[in-house]
């Protein structure tokens, strides 16, 4: 057998074994794609309420100066 010939067949061994591996792993993807979809919506509504509690703190009458320099500090690491 040639060189060239038995890399051939590792090439065929390997294009078929890939195939079947990829057959064996398609459902555990498709899993693994739905839990990190519902991860990013939960991630998604946990953030919308998180901002609006935050923008109900910032416009409440009569601030402390404390809560003015937390706001001040939430503010300049979301924008960093």
């Amino acid at each position: 057998m040639t060189l060239r010939s038995e890399v051939v067949v590792i090439a065929v061994v390997f294009v078929v074994h890939y195939q079947e591996v990829r057959l064996a792993i398609a459902p555990l993807l498709r899993g693994f794609q739905a839990e990190f979809d519902a991860a990013a919506k939960r991630t998604k509504a946990a953030d919308g309420a998180f901002l609006a509690v935050y923008k109900k703190l910032v416009h409440m009458p009569g601030q402390c100066f404390s809560f003015n320099l937390l706001t001040m500090d939430i503010v300049i690491i979301s924008h960093t």
